[in-house]
């Protein structure tokens, strides 16, 4: 199956188990139940090791030497923990030994970073140093090869991975490094970016996130980490070294230099990419043309026609014209997407003509809306132009009854999006609301209810399931608060299963009243199912003491999203040892898009202020999280901010998805109910409709969507 996404929303593809509707007679997925969590990891044990006459041995570094030596993991980790927090010499020795041949940081992924963290104060001496730059170039405990900074985000799926805890390990290192404010310790990861050992890209991203204030500590102009990071911190030091290297002559390396002059705003790399377009090498041209575009330099506009009407280079002139056109690329534009036949070319090309104001534009997208293989992104970009011509396209294509349903959703992305609304669309959408074909009602009364033209409650009382998936993603465009008592409402009675999952999205502020109950909870966090991560986040927050073991055992799950919306009910929960819990999860959790969420959680418990976990928490967030926003959360927190500044009240763009399957035909067999992961890593259940078509109202920002897997013949992919 094919995904087609509309322009300005910006789509990641994977794959979860599998959720498809009963008439296709997909298994639905096994039942695996909780899993019983790991031990808790912060708490000192109480029982003796053994019997011992020494005081010293049950305190400080002796205790810690002996918990370390243990064969419990669990211990051993208590006894890091413990040499870490110790402030002597000692306890540096011991964190030092640990990663040794024989170490308790050696196989196992939470000690190295407990180790990593440990290591962190001390820096600035000389061992502690040594033993950081060992773990970002080549940590004891894995032969994986290295990974750049921004793959550690979001590894696979499948619970906290042992090789994923490596890999933020040796990014927490290097941080450690950059922000020890020691020369000796920049220097230290200067050498490492410098070097092509592993570590390399962990340094780099380290010294971008900490630029070092002395220029000695820098690598001299025109070396590769100088370049890089020049090009990554935006740092105008290095560019005089960039363009030395650029004038080599190999085009592809000059091509890159190129970019990264433009990119990081150095005016001085117009003459260079003039001269470079003046030289007719394909190898540099579109980077000469991008460079232009990015500095918004003269001859930008000769050089993206140029780019299009060169077949080869097409696809790139049409991905440049979204960055900035005039007349003349419009022209362009048009010509090349009616005469291609790289369906890429015109996708992207069609994106490019729904960001221009001229009315050659607007013709050329209303000609190809009536083109199936391009209807729906020519309505896409229609639906989201700044041109002024666009709403009457759109009305002209309503006319046009068998685009009735297209135009009615484009009008309805056009008045969320842009605020375009006239009586004529609203009469279209009653129109389209009062249909006896319920493919048409259910778009109509999306439109209604997402403007807030119609009642939620009174709208899912519509006969038909698809009408009433239709309006529970339309609720998504209304102010949080204001709708979702009526889903759930409707969620207690619904028979039918794909669209029970999608007005689960009423669980997104929780439940605070109680209207699911605790067991149906329980029963849909255990599904895998769409709505599994909202359920999770209700129950949480919720669940009282004697519910403990299954709260921790989610927040322990191996769905990712799973342990994020449930950190993110047990932080708006009253349980009292709430941020113990949280902190303890955050500690060793391998993957960002989690630590983001429990970030926040912890943040959010202002009423535990005076909690040293939240606060030791939030500032080992804040200095060493080589994850951006978490880095900017917690700093926020500490100094008493919102650790997350959410968009205005109700949705302010909207997801263009459409679903195709290999042959185009216009409809994919089936119901399909997915998840969409908005940029408030909120993850919300939504519903194809019987055309293929979703139109999710969200916040602006990044978000991705998770489809389950279809029958072979079909496959996922974004334009």
């Amino acid at each position: 199956m094919k995904l087609r996404v509309g322009p300005r929303i910006l789509l990641a593809i994977a794959l979860v188990s599998s959720e498809a509707s009963p008439q296709q007679g997909a298994i639905p997925p096994p039942h695996r139940g909780f899993q019983r969590p790991p031990p808790a990891i912060t708490s000192v044990p109480t029982h003796p090791l053994e019997p011992t006459n020494e005081l010293r041995a049950h305190f400080g570094t002796e205790l810690a030497a002996r918990l370390i030596e243990s064969s419990d993991p669990e211990e051993r980790l208590r006894g890091l923990e413990r040499a870490a927090a110790d402030e002597s010499g000692e306890g540096t020795s011991l964190l030092v030994r640990s990663l040794g041949p024989s170490g308790a940081a050696r196989y196992d992924p939470r000690a190295l970073l407990a180790v990593t963290r440990g290591l962190a104060s001390h820096a600035k001496e000389s061992a502690a140093r040594s033993a950081l730059a060992d773990i970002v170039n080549s940590p004891p405990s894995t032969t994986r090869s290295p990974a750049p900074q921004e793959d550690l985000a979001d590894a696979p799926a499948g619970g906290p991975d042992p090789a994923a805890r490596i890999e933020l390990a040796r990014a927490t290192a290097a941080f450690a490094l950059a922000s020890a404010g020691d020369v000796r310790a920049t220097d230290t990861l200067v050498a490492l970016a410098g070097s092509s050992g592993g570590g390399q890209p962990y340094a780099i991203a380290a010294l971008v996130a900490y630029p070092p204030s002395l220029p000695a500590s820098l690598p001299p102009p025109g070396t590769p980490p100088m370049l890089k990071l020049a090009v990554l911190a935006a740092d105008l030091r290095g560019l005089e070294g960039i363009r030395a290297e650029e004038l080599g002559r190999d085009p592809n390396r000059r091509a890159a230099l190129l970019l990264d002059r433009a990119r990081v705003g150095d005016a001085r790399a117009i003459e260079d990419a003039q001269a470079a377009l003046r030289e007719g090498d394909a190898r540099i041209t579109p980077a000469a043309v991008e460079a232009l575009v990015r500095l918004r330099a003269p001859g930008r506009y000769a050089g993206l026609v140029g780019l299009l009407a060169d077949p080869h280079l097409a696809l790139a002139g049409c991905r440049l014209a979204q960055l900035d056109q005039d007349e003349a690329v419009v022209r362009a534009l048009a010509a090349r997407v009616a005469a291609s036949g790289d369906h890429e070319v015109r996708a992207e090309g069609i994106v490019a003509l729904g960001r221009s104001t001229s009315p050659l534009a607007v013709s050329a997208l209303l000609e190809l809306a009536h083109q199936p293989a391009l209807a729906s992104d020519a309505a896409s970009a229609l639906a989201r132009s700044p041109s002024d011509g666009a709403y009457p396209a759109l009305a002209s294509l309503f006319a046009d009854g068998s685009s009735r349903r297209l135009a009615t959703r484009a009008l309805a992305v056009r008045a969320l999006v842009r605020g375009d609304r006239s009586a004529q669309s609203y009469r279209a959408f009653e129109q389209m609301a009062g249909a006896g074909d319920a493919k048409d009602r259910s778009v109509g009364l999306f439109a209604e209810v997402a403007l807030g033209r119609i009642d939620v409650g009174r709208a899912l009382l519509d006969p038909d399931a698809g009408v009433r998936r239709a309006v529970a993603i339309a609720a998504m465009a209304l102010p949080a608060g204001t709708f979702e008592r009526a889903l759930l409402d409707r969620l207690a009675t619904e028979p039918d299963a794909m669209t029970q999952r999608v007005l689960a999205t009423g669980l997104v502020a929780g439940d605070p009243e109680g209207r699911i109950s605790t067991t149906a909870l329980v029963e849909r966090a255990e599904s895998g199912a769409a709505d599994a991560p909202l359920a999770a986040l209700a129950f949480a927050r919720r669940a009282d003491a004697a519910r403990r073991q299954e709260v921790d055992a989610l927040l322990t799950s191996r769905d990712p999203l799973l342990r994020a919306h449930c950190a993110r009910g047990l932080g708006a929960s009253d349980e009292p040892d709430a941020i113990g819990r949280l902190a303890a999860a955050y500690a060793y959790e391998p993957q960002a898009s989690v630590r983001r969420a429990l970030v926040r959680a912890i943040a959010q418990r202002t009423r535990d202020g005076a909690s040293p976990e939240r606060a030791a928490t939030l500032a080992l967030a804040a200095k060493l999280d080589p994850d951006f926003e978490v880095r900017a959360s917690a700093s926020r927190a500490l100094s008493g901010k919102p650790a997350f500044i959410p968009g205005a009240a109700g949705a302010t763009g909207a997801a263009w998805l459409h679903l195709e399957d290999k042959a185009e035909s216009p409809t994919p067999r089936g119901v399909v109910v997915a998840r969409l992961v908005r940029s408030d890593g909120v993850a919300v259940p939504i519903a194809f409709d019987e055309d293929g078509y979703a139109i999710v109202p969200i916040p602006p920002g990044e978000a991705r969507i998770l489809l389950a897997p279809r029958p072979a013949s079909y496959e996922a992919s974004s334009p």
